[in-house]
């Protein structure tokens, strides 16, 4: 049977044989059309591109043999000259027919029974073969911007699709269709209730597209369609897709230049994420080498694996509030309700290690009612909430009838608990531990009175307290609290298993989570006034990353962010005039490159000017298409909070 796709010109030829059952199918064949209008898209141009097209999405790696030769004229005269090139898999071969080595092929044959010895073939009906090659050309028709309307069920991935558009686009023939798809994904708004919105500002919907970093088989995978993505990006201004980019130390320089462009444009996009780190938390969370390399980014900056069933925001865990009940008698400072552990009186600790031991015993507290809680809420899923068209597009869950909610998944990854106020401790911890124990400036009765009072009446105290070392500044004084407190973070939840038998995973994100947490959180020894934001992600908290970028990324940096698999979140602002020429950008991209070498994850850019930020907040009608990063994504400004907009504003916005 034949299957013929008439705006790509291509035709699709299936042989099979019939048995006793149904027809076993032993040869696919694929001619392009010559005349057809997308005869540029096609993966078959040169000799090279149809190797790579052949070859895409294999787990195996082929056996391949080269053969030359001519045609002959039944009179013995020579004819054509030929070449050939077959590839064997384990139960398939593949041949590719050109006239030479670099000429497009004439012809590309699957053949099951040109298999070498061992191999048994596909056993696929006549149907089902016919039912894939027309969902196969249906996704070749959607990515040359077509709508054929394909059969529905089980075909080409969007894996395989995302890599034949690799080869199909060309910077010349492609930038129209991706910006076009750009458009395509912000269509639509997640509606959400107004606290929902404090945790999720900017009506984002976390459709995430990743380009750049390497294969599968550990080569370079950039192509023509990453730069189309990158342009696309700036072009269109859209806050959809989430654009985020993997960056390894021997990166292609035009693509870590591209990468860089984009920064300077100000759009707060992309997110960028060093690829040997993203596969490492992946090996970490128990991947497979190879598909741990495969890696793309979900959601905000989870690291992930699209076979893979992953709860990556389950918990959002208060760290502040840890240290609240440690020096409140386990009281909520703002409500005076019992929230944590029956604690001594404040005055009563004696030595700073006095201190860290009660503020860990509610931290471990609070860990493992993180626990509880997600346990009862899988339970709840698994009974009430079932995923039936997620699972319908993962393989394994379709082959073993098993829903998402049900561990059907190829990986199902323990669930995610998020801390949230990382910065806010370690600054806190370290003026306890120097205004009470270092310097005596103040006794713990008195810095536990001033919390009590919000500051009022201690202004005196609270700029002392502003003053002691911040995380963010590349000073170990304190860098080494956030160091202990994110060792043990991981140390204490990863022993926990959930249903399925996973291991719980941490995280360094939380969305806009930062600013809710915030408002339930009293004031806190480093000198913050209740009610006021707490810190994202490894993030210094806003304003208190006094020195440099450098020094911001060496700090953040210190932390083991490879055994935090659920992602890791810098946020930093640049002067637009640090960008603006080449020279600052490459100079950015070094930076982002000496991030990365000394272990950091990810790190995100807001490249525009406080002045611009506040004219925005009295003339949003004039900056409807800003963009500015909130967390792990972007959003249009005009459509935050106030709050939201104000806590962007006070991020530090460092210079030249």
């Amino acid at each position: 049977f034949c299957v013929e796709n008439e705006v790509l010109g291509l035709t699709a030829l299936c042989s099979f044989q019939q048995g006793e059952t149904e027809s076993k199918v032993y040869q696919i064949w694929f001619s392009p059309q010559s005349e057809s209008i997308w005869a540029e898209f096609l993966p078959w141009e040169t000799g090279s591109e149809a190797v790579r097209w052949a070859n895409l999405s294999r787990e195996e790696r082929p056996e391949e043999y080269v053969y030359q030769g001519t045609y002959r004229q039944p009179d013995g005269s020579a004819d054509q000259e030929w070449y050939q090139r077959q590839y064997y898999y384990e139960n398939y071969a593949c041949t590719i027919l050109s006239t030479d080595e670099t000429a497009a092929p004439v012809e590309i044959c699957w053949n099951r029974e040109m298999t070498q010895a061992g191999g048994g073939g596909a056993d696929l009906s006549e149907s089902q073969a016919q039912e894939r090659l027309e969902q196969l050309l249906a996704s070749l028709d959607g990515a040359g911007g077509s709508a054929s309307g394909g059969s529905s069920g089980s075909g080409a991935g969007l894996g395989d699709v995302e890599r034949l558009l690799g080869l199909m686009l060309t910077a010349d023939s492609g930038q129209e269709l991706v910006d076009a798809l750009w458009l395509k994904y912000s269509e639509w708004v997640w509606t959400i209730s107004a606290n929902t919105a404090d945790y999720f500002a900017g009506y984002n919907q976390f459709q995430n597209l990743t380009v750049g970093g390497k294969r599968r088989d550990g080569k370079d995978g950039t192509n023509p369609v990453t730069y189309l993505a990158l342009k696309a990006t700036e072009e269109v201004k859209t806050h959809q897709p989430g654009l985020s980019v993997r960056v390894q130390a021997d990166c292609p320089k035009e693509f870590l230049d591209a990468v860089t462009h984009l920064v300077s444009k100000g759009t707060g996009f992309p997110a960028i994420h060093s690829d040997s780190v993203g596969y490492q938390m992946l090996l970490n969370a128990g991947y497979a080498p190879e598909d741990a390399r495969d890696w793309n980014n979900c959601g905000c900056v989870v690291p992930h694996y699209r076979k893979t069933g992953e709860w990556t925001a389950a918990v959002n865990m208060n760290f502040g509030s840890a240290l609240e009940y440690a020096l409140n008698e386990g009281k909520s400072l703002m409500t005076g309700r019992q929230m944590g552990l029956a604690e001594r009186p404040a005055e009563t600790f004696r030595t700073f290690e006095e201190v860290e031991a009660a503020f860990y015993r509610q931290f471990d507290f609070l860990c493992r009612h993180a626990v509880i809680m997600t346990l009862e809420a899988q339970r709840l899923h698994q009974e009430m909430v079932p995923r039936p068209f997620l699972s319908s597009c993962i393989e394994h869950c379709m082959e073993s009838g098993k829903d998402l909610s049900q561990g059907g998944a190829k990986y199902t990854i323990g669930p995610v608990i998020t801390g949230i106020g990382l910065a806010v401790v370690a600054n806190s911890l370290a003026a306890v531990k120097k205004l009470v124990f270092e310097d005596g400036v103040c006794t713990m009765a008195e810095l536990a009175a001033a919390l009590r009072a919000n500051w009022e009446g201690y202004e005196d105290l609270q700029a002392r307290a502003k003053a002691c070392p911040k995380y963010g500044n590349d000073e170990d004084a304190v860098d080494d609290l956030a160091i202990r407190l994110a060792n043990h973070f991981y140390e204490e939840i990863h022993p926990y298993h959930d249903i399925f038998g996973a291991p719980f995973l941490t995280a360094f994100m939380g969305i806009s989570n930062y600013i809710p947490m915030g408002r339930v959180l009293g004031a806190t020894p480093d000198g913050r006034k209740n009610g006021e934001p707490s810190s994202e992600g490894v993030s210094p908290y806003v304003g208190t990353d006094q020195s440099t970028p450098l020094a911001a990324m060496r700090s953040s940096a210190k932390l083991n962010q490879e055994v935090h698999s659920g992602g890791t979140l810098l946020n930093l602002r640049l002067s637009p005039e640090l960008v603006a020429t080449k020279r600052g950008q490459a100079n950015l991209g070094a930076l982002i490159q000496t991030l990365f070498a000394l272990g950091g994850f990810h790190v995100q850019f807001n490249c525009i000017s406080s002045e611009t930020l506040r004219d925005a907040q009295v003339h949003p009608e004039n900056y409807r298409d800003l963009l500015v990063r909130v967390a792990g994504y972007s959003t249009q400004f005009v459509n935050l909070s106030r709050a939201m907009q104000d806590a962007i504003i006070a991020r530090t916005e460092h210079g030249g």
